[in-house]
């Protein structure tokens, strides 16, 4: 089991515990950053548990402030935020769902969603496919690369190039 895990940055050689964290209650991981460091996200998990458990959530903590991604369902079952645009603006990740590991990406107007929605509502056609997660996303939030399986059922990358809202 997984205990302790805190969020940390250095800064001009010095290490800084990040506030807003609930340290007592849970463990945290983070998995990336905007281009200058104000934006952390990744995956928190309760003390006791391990991030396998099926109980981590994805967060997105700025400005001592820690706020939870929740899961496509709009609750509390799984997910995990993996990449952060330049800005902080763009989260991607992942999130289980009924057909299991379903790709997300995330802005603070619109929440969490889809990517294969937003990809078809902008005009890509995605029928067969089953985006599964997301792992990056360009600086500009326009390029979102990860896995998924393709029409034929078999596990392959994809580049989704889309437009800014």
């Amino acid at each position: 089991v997984t205990r302790d895990l805190r969020v940390v940055r250095w800064r001009g050689g010095e290490k800084e515990l990040l506030s807003g964290f609930g340290q007592e209650a849970y463990n945290w991981r983070a998995t990336a950053c905007s281009a200058d460091g104000s934006v952390i996200v990744g995956q928190r998990w309760p003390v006791g548990t391990t991030p396998l458990d099926g109980r981590g959530l994805g967060f997105r903590w700025e400005d001592g402030q820690v706020e939870t991604l929740g899961d496509l369902f709009g609750g509390e079952i799984q997910s995990a935020a993996h990449a952060v645009s330049a800005s902080g603006r763009w989260v991607v990740g992942s999130s289980q769902t009924a057909s299991g590991e379903t790709a997300f990406v995330w802005d603070s107007e619109h929440g969490m969603r889809l990517l294969q929605e937003v990809l078809r509502q902008r005009g890509a056609d995605v029928r067969g496919w089953h985006l599964m997660s997301a792992l990056a996303v360009s600086a500009d939030g326009t390029h979102i690369a990860g896995y998924g399986r393709n029409l034929d059922g078999d596990l392959e990358i994809f580049l989704a190039r889309i437009s800014a809202e």
